[in-house]
């Protein structure tokens, strides 16, 4: 106050307001007006790496002279626990999370790591995103030609295999079975099938074969014949199955007949015992003896003789066949040396050659006869005629027919036999005219025509007198010598009774007029 001229004190000062000076956080950094505050100035606090504020990172210093709040503190900043992850390991400060921790990971076999292989923990935050554990595969496959795979093959799997089979006629070349490694490659590269084929086959002796035979191809066959008269022994065809022939070659063995004995009283030569397929056994017999059968067998192809053995026999004469239409005794058949063989022919036929024939030494004296159907001369139709049956010629025992034209009739037998003679019963009928009798005139009638003549097919007409009726027919005609009616009559034409007149007479012819 001013007093007097003078003040009553000194003058005031404005001194600056400060808050106390601030101490630093353990693990921080202080920035700003802290030591001490100034009114209306901050402190700013930051924590160190690892650390973070517990509360507001300013303070300010009031005009209280008192700071704004108590200093915040760091405390440690940690990161969140990790999971293993699946088919995997991890190892290092995983769970606790401190600052500058690291966690490891790894994959079980066959699982491949898909990440950072190792996360450091950082103010609480890790360095990146867990890994994971992939399953490993390998390349897809595909079959072979000729072939068939199984098992982990599209794509493989870490750990499994796939395994190859060849169809069949084909064998296998390279490993059977691959397996996917953890490298993601298989165990080696895929095999192939390759074409079995069988050993070559040499032809067997004495025979042929066609087919695949050397080259052996699977499935292929190889066929085997024999030359004549040889037997194929063992399969006729074999064939090439997986790189081995299903049997073993046939052989070609020679074909042979059994052995022949000579007949009693006979001989045998050639190539008899055994036969031999192709070759022949000749049989003969001692004098007096004939041979029944053939005198010479082939060994055939089906180890069979060609036919029985003969045997010998007595010089007999062969068996004579009856003639056909004849008749021989028993002599014929049997043909004993000096025998005689009689023959005849049946009715209506007639002999040709010797009746009788002789057995001499095994042999007739002459060939059989014959015995021939009889027949007789051609005939011919009579003029005006016809003929049927059996004419042209005539067989012994058949007929031969005769008629005649209409207005003819025959001369003689109507039918005549062929006799064993070879002539015909009788000569033959010839065809002479039929006529029919003459006729008359009728009482009180005319005629006129062929009356008297009659000749076939000829009319004759009739009329009557002057009161004559004709009774019958008027016209008749000739048919093969018979009128076809009687003759006609002419009857007198008469008037009906009159009777004379009540009181009077009549004289004249009146009763009948």
């Amino acid at each position: 106050m001013c007093e007097n001229g003078v003040w009553n004190g000194n003058p005031p000062k404005c001194d600056l307001i400060t808050c106390p000076n601030l101490k630093q956080p353990l693990n921080s950094i202080m920035n700003g007006q802290c030591e001490p505050g100034i009114c209306g100035s901050e402190c700013n606090f930051s924590c160190k790496i690892g650390f973070t504020l517990s509360d507001s990172r300013n303070i300010r210093c009031l005009q209280s002279g008192k700071w704004s709040s108590a200093p915040p503190s760091c405390v440690q900043v940690k990161c969140p626990p990790l999971s293993k992850p699946n088919n995997g390991e991890m190892s290092g400060d995983c769970s606790s999370g401190s600052h500058g921790n690291i966690c490891s990971f790894s994959c079980n076999t066959c699982y491949t790591l898909v990440g950072l292989q190792v996360l450091k923990c950082e103010n609480g935050i890790w360095n990146g995103t867990p890994p994971k554990c992939f399953l490993i595969s390998c390349s897809k496959l595909s079959p072979p030609l000729n072939s068939e795979m199984n098992g982990q093959c599209e794509p493989g799997i870490c750990g499994r295999e796939c395994q190859f089979s060849c169809n069949n006629g084909f064998r296998i070349s390279g490993s059977a079975s691959l397996q996917c490694l953890p490298s993601s490659q298989w165990s080696s590269s895929p095999p192939s099938c390759i074409p079995l084929t069988c050993p070559q086959i040499t032809k067997p002796s004495n025979g042929e074969m066609n087919g695949v035979c050397a080259s052996g191809i699977h499935g292929g066959t190889c066929s085997f014949s024999c030359h004549t008269c040889y037997n194929l022994v063992g399969r006729k065809r074999l064939m090439c199955e997986n790189g081995v022939w299903n049997a073993s070659p046939p052989k070609c063995s020679p074909i042979s007949c059994p052995k022949l004995s000579p007949p009693i009283n006979g001989e045998i030569k050639g190539q008899c015992d055994p036969g031999i397929c192709g070759s022949e056994c000749k049989f003969s017999c001692k004098n007096g003896f004939n041979l029944l059968g053939s005198a010479s067998l082939q060994c055939l192809v089906s180890a069979q003789w060609t036919s029985s053995p003969p045997s010998c026999v007595p010089a007999n004469c062969p068996s004579l066949k009856k003639p056909s239409n004849s008749e021989m005794n028993e002599v014929c058949s049997t043909g004993i040396h000096g025998g005689t063989c009689s023959f005849s022919c049946n009715s209506c036929y007639a002999l040709v050659g010797h009746q009788n024939l002789k057995c001499e030494n095994g042999l007739w004296n002459n060939s059989p006869p014959k015995c021939i159907l009889i027949s007789c001369p051609k005939l011919s139709p009579p003029s005006n005629g016809e003929m049927n049956g059996q004419c042209d010629p005539g067989i012994c025992g058949s007929e031969c027919n005769f008629s005649c034209n209409n207005g003819f009739k025959l001369s003689s037998s109507a039918s005549l036999q062929c006799l064993t003679s070879t002539q015909w019963s009788s000569s033959p009928p010839s065809c002479i005219q039929v006529k029919c009798p003459p006729l008359r005139n009728p009482s009180n009638g005319e005629m006129n025509g062929a009356c008297s003549s009659g000749i076939h097919s000829g009319t004759c007409s009739f009329s009557c007198k002057t009161c004559y009726n004709l009774v019958g027919q008027k016209v008749l005609k000739c048919e093969n010598g018979v009128w076809n009616d009687s003759p006609p009559k002419c009857i007198l034409i008469t008037c009906s009774k009159l009777s004379p007149p009540s009181n009077g007479t009549m004289s004249g012819q009146c009763d009948p007029g």
